[in-house]
């Protein structure tokens, strides 16, 4: 007998209430404080047991720069070498001081590297630069590999988690029954008492959790450094690990404190859940994290995909809850092109503080940014699509706003969002605003109105030539994204 099944009284429901939320809220403080204080980690024991002498993935790869930065140090490096000089020059004429020195500084370059750098290896840098770029290199084959690895991993952890009880039915069967039901008339009292006071619920609770701390130790890393992709992907599934024993945890929790479940409770899981995934996802830099993550805060906000076989439902609960996306959206994505306009002229009065946000933040970008432009645009598609309505009785509704303004701050939020998503390389909001403006303008194909054909025709011509002579005079657009213009010598260059 469950704790809610024993009492209904308001004073027993509110306690069981708390109860429910006790576990995800040490929880909670405890992964937010493993984070702020990686060095608490010393100190919890280890289920795993990680190797901290594990290999690392780029002491076994040729020399591969993972940046336009990195590689331009390295080539000066191969040129203070003296291997630029001629063609298939394979020697360097600097003593062996100067040459440990030089390939040291190499080494340093690449911050994941551990193994030194050998001269045979800057010798063959521009060939591997060069299948670099044609994605033809070790690299790219082994990372491929990795790829292919881990979703294996992934895929092996759903699986057990899904078809362990299953397959011990099927494995054991009637003896795993008797077994069971011996043991169970043995110890029924026992187990029913830790059942019933949450005993077990706080041992799955704390399993889950020792998971996830051997995946944070696994990563020991500062915010925004870099870190080996095969101790970051183990640290990360570790995590995982754990992370589906928690979502399991927040289960058991329910059913065992809670009557069933209510819209409120389902919101507060679903907020319980976001707080918990940040620290990890900024710890691991994980984008599926942030999938997730951006998807709950939606979720919470009325956004929803429902899947049953053969159907696919993707939209909004209500008007209301779409009303509150195209708000949460316009903020995300506005605060997201102003944190790259900031990184991008540097105009922060904080530079540390600006950095150490997106260095945090990150990994969301990307999702923030597809899913934003999605909610954003398929909001604005659907209100474009409305007839015009009658007055309302019952207060103002979007539907009240006239077709052709719809229509025309559809469109202009579409062209905003190619605009700012190509200038500032946001690729999440270019490509999601170029798709939607394109189902846009099929839709409006086949319900253009006499007067939207009079008005938006010249419209049209007019962006035509825009375009036209914009592609002509591009020394306009250097001037508009430019601080400052020295005109010298008959070419236009760019201060610092």
């Amino acid at each position: 007998m469950y704790y809610s099944e024993v009492d209904t009284s308001p004073k027993t429901t509110v306690l069981m209430t708390l109860r429910f939320f006790m576990m995800p809220t040490i929880f909670i403080l405890y992964i937010w404080y493993s984070y702020l204080k990686p060095e608490i980690l010393k100190f919890i024991p280890r289920i795993l047991k990680y190797k901290e002498n594990i290999e690392v993935l780029e002491d076994q790869l040729p020399l591969y720069p993972t940046s336009l930065s990195q590689a331009f140090e390295l080539g000066k490096i191969f040129i203070e070498l003296g291997l630029g000089i001629c063609k298939n020059n394979t020697s360097t004429d600097l003593d062996e001081t100067e040459q440990m020195n030089l390939l040291a500084k190499a080494k340093n370059v690449l911050p994941n590297r551990e193994r030194e750098v050998l001269l045979s290896e800057m010798v063959d840098l521009p060939v591997n630069l060069k299948k670099q770029d044609e994605k033809r290199s070790l690299k790219d084959r082994v990372l491929g590999f990795f790829t292919f690895v881990n979703v294996i991993w992934c895929v092996s952890i759903v699986g057990i988690a899904s078809l362990l009880i299953p397959f011990s039915i099927l494995v054991f069967g009637e003896e795993l029954r008797k077994a069971l039901s011996f043991i169970w008339e043995q110890i029924y009292p026992v187990l029913n008492f830790l059942h019933q006071k949450g005993i077990f619920e706080i041992l799955s609770w704390c399993v889950s959790t020792l998971f996830i701390s051997d995946g944070l130790a696994a990563t020991p890393h500062k915010l925004g450094e870099s870190l080996d992709i095969l101790r970051r992907s183990s640290g990360f599934y570790y995590m995982l690990t754990g992370l589906a024993g928690v979502f399991l945890s927040l289960q058991y929790s329910e059913v065992l404190f809670l009557k069933p479940s209510t819209r409120k409770i389902e919101l507060f899981k679903s907020f319980y859940k976001f707080v918990g995934l940040l620290p990890l996802m900024a710890h691991f830099q994980s984008k599926i994290l942030a999938f997730i993550l951006v998807g709950l805060f939606y979720s919470l906000i009325g956004f929803f995909i429902c899947v049953v076989p053969g159907v696919t439902t993707i939209g909004f609960d209500s008007e209301d809850s779409m009303l509150r996306c195209i708000f949460s959206s316009s903020i995300i994505l506005f605060i997201l092109v102003g944190l790259r306009v900031m990184q991008t002229y540097e105009m922060s009065f904080s530079p540390h503080v600006t950095n150490t946000i997106l260095n945090f933040l990150s990994p969301a970008l990307m999702p923030a940014s597809i899913i934003g432009t999605f909610t954003l645009d398929l909001a604005f598609l659907i209100l474009s699509s409305w007839n015009p309505s009658s007055s309302s009785k019952n207060g103002f509704r979007l539907r009240d706003i006239s077709f052709f303004t719809r229509n025309f701050v559809a469109l202009c939020v579409y062209l905003l969002g190619v605009l700012g998503g190509s200038v500032f390389k946001v690729s999440g909001l270019v490509n999601t605003s170029i798709v939607f403006l394109i189902f846009w303008c099929l839709e409006k194909f086949y319900s253009w109105t006499q007067n939207l054909i009079l008005i938006m025709f010249p419209f049209f011509i007019g962006l035509y030539f825009l375009s036209m002579w914009i592609h002509k005079n591009p020394g306009k657009v250097v001037k508009m994204f430019t601080w400052s213009i020295v005109e010298a010598s008959g070419y236009t260059s760019i201060e610092n």
